[in-house]
């Protein structure tokens, strides 16, 4: 389940460089001496970027948006900056004016460009970030909205339809949840659980808010899919929204039904997943063949830097961590023959049945609750049997990916 995430979103930053040389600024071209000097705040904002220095990188596209208030790319790449410190599930103040601060700048951009999709992406995707934590209903609906601008520009593009299906499953899962916690509450000593059938007067209810949500959701989704034949994420969705729709069945073939449509989409996203991590490499990249079967903490560091990951090294020589999607990951290599990532939160309690449905769509890390009920995932990778470089890449690649699904997931199933 991948999520449009705030790095990869803006692809603007395509390492934009424009330079000049050659120029001695005189009394009568100060205009475009300014317009130079913006965009050499312009790469240096790049560079500090790219080294992992977003609040340099901040201050750098400040100055050439001011130096030049046409520089687009300075919008743009100031934008970015903002949404890239943003940390989703994280309520602090500063924290929200950071989110608020992306927002706004990305919709000056749409002020004068307003077919800019990257814009447009960009907004959509802080503001769903943003709609988590606390849980906003709004904000996810206006995420949704720019969603549909895309789409009204881009048709051909899937990554919206998958986008407006998740929200939607996420809007009607929550209302889900919320209306198994009040017949609980009405209804103290009967069992209900999550997955459990609902009582027939609460799905009555759910269907008349919810069922126009689960079809456009399930449209948008079998359209991102029939786009991109092979997008797995897509069907993960699209099996989730299916066990939503299951909910309002009113007979028991009908929710059976929906059931094993959805047991099947779990199936086909798990084999196409699974011939994704066996496709060969490329061919027309140099890639590194060597088998390895140990590596120590410090060479591994290394590996996921050269990656583009900023690491930090902890006080425990066995331990670093770097920053995935936005999340911090831990990790480990206690041993030089098994590494192993972690990301957790604090104060996300999901129930077992969350973590089930998460484990049964995703296989290439493990979701749990720890001792002190926290959401947690892991995953690791043994190296006794030989690996190449591209095998430990694709694992943390894999990992990364999946951090920011389970963050979103978990955030979702909040208690």
């Amino acid at each position: 389940m991948k999520p449009l995430n705030i790095l990869s979103l803006v692809f603007v930053l395509c390492l934009f460089s424009t330079t000049a040389t050659g120029q001695t600024p005189t009394s009568e071209n100060a205009a475009e001496s300014l317009k130079l000097k913006a965009v050499d705040e312009l790469n240096a904002g790049v560079a500090a970027y790219r080294d992992g220095k977003f609040d340099q990188s901040i201050e750098d596209f400040k100055v050439a948006k001011e130096l030049d208030p046409t520089l687009m790319n300075a919008r743009l790449y100031l934008a970015t900056a903002y949404a890239t410190q943003y940390i989703p599930g994280t309520p602090s103040d500063e924290n929200i004016r950071m989110g608020q601060a992306a927002v706004k700048e990305f919709k000056d951009v749409l002020a004068t460009d307003p077919n800019n999709v990257s814009a447009i992406d960009g907004i959509g995707s802080i503001l769903y970030n943003m709609a988590s934590t606390p849980y906003t209903r709004s904000r996810y609906e206006e995420s949704r909205t720019y969603h549909r601008k895309h789409i009204a520009l881009k048709p051909e593009d899937p990554e919206p339809y998958y986008w407006i299906g998740v929200i939607d499953w996420t809007l009607a899962y929550r209302v889900n949840l919320e209306m198994r916690g009040q017949w609980r509450a009405a209804n103290p000593g009967k069992p209900l659980k999550d997955d459990d059938p609902m009582p027939p007067d609460v799905r009555t209810n759910y269907v008349k808010e919810n069922s126009q949500l689960i079809d456009e959701g399930v449209t948008d989704l079998r359209k991102a899919i029939e786009l991109r034949p092979d997008y797995d994420d897509a069907m993960a969705y699209l099996n989730l929204l299916f066990r939503r729709k299951a909910d309002g069945a009113a007979s028991p073939f009908a929710r059976w039904d929906l059931l094993r449509q959805a047991d099947e989409l779990v199936d086909q996203a798990k084999d196409i997943k699974r011939k994704k991590m066996e496709a060969p490499a490329d061919t027309t990249t140099k890639t590194d063949h060597t088998i390895i079967t140990s590596i120590t903490s410090q060479e591994f560091q290394q590996l996921v830097q050269g990656m583009g990951f900023e690491c930090t090294r902890g006080k425990d020589e066995t331990f670093f961590s770097f920053r995935a999607e936005g999340y911090k990951v831990a990790a480990l290599s206690n041993d030089p023959s098994y590494i192993e990532l972690y990301n957790g939160f604090t104060d996300v309690n999901p129930s077992l049945a969350t973590v089930n449905e998460w484990n049964q769509v995703n296989s290439f890390s493990r979701a749990y609750v720890d001792k002190d009920g926290n959401a947690a995932l892991e995953a690791d990778l043994i190296l006794t049997g030989g690996v190449t470089h591209e095998n430990i890449e694709m694992f943390v690649k894999t990992f990364r990916n999946s951090v920011s699904q389970w963050a979103r997931f978990a955030l979702d199933h909040k208690k």
